[in-house]
């Protein structure tokens, strides 16, 4: 039976690399929904809309969703639509820097990643329960097999396949599997001690766009009343981390203690995003309002107005962190010519 079930899904995923799928083709749809219903006035009139997507399928499958929902409300906005690796520099930052590319290829979060994964992933008894003559496979077969139906089973619940894999291992089994990639992420593209912050450094190109383009409207420069951006999770896990929201740069060392203080689902689930809704009081004073997957989220700073910031304060306070991702790359770049 699970060899026809893999074999089965095997036949569905071929080809099917960098597609979005209709659940995530819904999700971006009801976002786009929801962001014309909190926030009617942008959508108004023949405002200009700007969008942006790298090159993957599923950004750009992603982007059209999306604005589908925002052309269908309302047909006399004027949207500007591309997508393309001229974007990379903004929306795939990872690919670009060496010193981050051979940090999450060679560097020395992965033999703490695999300890933590030899730990609390145990082949055998999952095996037992899925062969009559488990002791056949060696135990390297094993522990691949375990990580790859383990991988397999957590992947269809972001599909509109309706399988379910989930009933091949206990509760307590998913649990540990799950902190095992939640510890992937969270050491090769956050704020791990071991990284030293260069997977969250790497960020700064994104964060200084959304500084410009803000800066642009506000200061009568540009009359877009929207900037869209669609790229990976590789993109928002940093991203985020640069800005210091909702504690997404914590640093913690211990591998045991990472689940109780960064989740990935919280961070990066599927159809992350984040929003920066501007605002202006009587006085002309601009403030700012900062939703991470459509949740108010707090900023390591100052206010009498939660979920609302000065911007004045949050420039500056994200100016500090650019200059500071800046000087952690020049070092790396210094080292890495020595």
């Amino acid at each position: 039976e699970l060899l026809s079930t893999v074999r089965y899904l095997a036949g569905l995923f071929k080809n099917q690399w960098g597609k979005l799928s209709k659940l995530g083709e819904q999700e971006q749809k009801g976002i786009a929904g929801r962001m014309i219903e909190h926030y009617p006035l942008l959508f108004t009139g023949a405002a200009r809309i700007e969008a942006i997507a790298t090159y993957v399928p599923r950004c750009i499958n992603s982007m059209d969703a999306f604005l589908s929902v925002i052309k269908q409300h309302h047909s006399a906005l004027y949207i500007e639509r591309s997508e393309g690796r001229q974007y990379d520099t903004l929306l795939r930052f990872f690919d670009l820097n060496k010193s981050y590319v051979c940090y999450k290829k060679n560097g020395e979060w992965i033999p703490v990643y695999e300890a933590f994964l030899e730990k609390k992933i145990s082949p055998a008894p999952v095996m037992k329960r899925l062969f009559l003559n488990p002791e056949q496979e060696t135990d390297e077969e094993a522990r691949k097999f375990v990580r790859a139906l383990f991988a397999i089973a957590a992947i269809l619940p972001d599909t509109d396949i309706s399988l379910n894999l989930g009933n091949f291992f206990t509760t307590e089994e998913w649990f540990d599997y799950w902190q095992t990639q939640n510890l992937r992420q969270y050491l090769s593209k956050s704020a791990a001690p071991i990284g030293k912050m260069l997977p969250v450094a790497i960020a700064w190109p994104l964060l200084s766009e959304f500084i410009r383009t803000a800066e642009e409207v506000i200061n009568g420069q540009s009359n877009k009343q929207a900037n869209f951006r669609f790229a990976h999770a590789e993109t928002v896990i940093p991203f985020v981390a640069l800005m210091g929201i909702e504690k997404t740069d914590s640093s913690i060392a211990n591998p045991d203690s990472v689940a109780l203080y960064w989740k990935d689902y919280e961070i990066a689930p599927m159809a992350a995003n984040v929003q920066w809704i501007f605002y202006r009081d009587k006085e002309q004073n601009v403030w700012i309002k900062i939703l991470l997957n459509e949740q108010e989220a707090a900023l390591p700073l100052a206010t009498d107005r939660f979920p609302y910031y000065q911007w004045k304060d949050v420039h500056n306070f994200l100016s500090q962190r650019i200059l500071m991702a800046q000087r952690i790359l020049s070092s790396l770049e210094v080292t890495d010519e020595k």
